[in-house]
Parts: C-alpha cells; sequence; structure tokens
C-alpha cells in the first residue's frame, strides 16, 4: 500500500496546504489536512484522519497508520490536493 505515495504528488498537496490554507500554530491546515516542518524545513509532516505522513529528505518518506482503511482515505485526499 505504501508505494501507492508518490514523493512528488505528495509534496504538490504539502504546497496546496500551505498556499491556500489558514495559518495554525505549527503549520497550516487546508480541507482537514494539516501540514508543518521542521526547524530546518528539512522533514516536512501532513497529518489527516489519523495518518501522518513524513517526508524525509532525499525522496524518502514514512507513513503512521492505524488501519488501511484510514490510509485510503489519505491517499485519496493526497491526490485531490495534488491536482
Amino acid at each position: 500500500m505504501e508505494t501507492q505515495i508518490k514523493f512528488t504528488k505528495a509534496l504538490l498537496a504539502y504546497s496546496r496546504v500551505t498556499h491556500c490554507g489558514e495559518k495554525t500554530a505549527r503549520g497550516y491546515q487546508f480541507n482537514d489536512v494539516e501540514v508543518w516542518a521542521d526547524f530546518d524545513g528539512y522533514t516536512c509532516y501532513m497529518q489527516s484522519g489519523g495518518v501522518t505522513l513524513t517526508l524525509l529528505f532525499h525522496g524518502k518518506f514514512l507513513l503512521e497508520y492505524d488501519s488501511r482503511d484510514k490510509l485510503k482515505r489519505f491517499i485519496r485526499q493526497l491526490d485531490k490536493l495534488a491536482h
């Protein structure tokens, strides 16, 4: 399931949230997706519906989720945001 996430698509979705979303205490929020970055910007985070996607340096990522259904919904959200 994790291979269904394309790093470039995740970056596009992240960018859309930062450009269209509202500023929050730790980042931005848009359409139930919250994004933020660490202090140097090399690690970015996206969170929605019980799923956290961590975008790492060199095109790597980590996914944390507790059910495949939540992950599927998250991937659909990413697809919508990236277009």
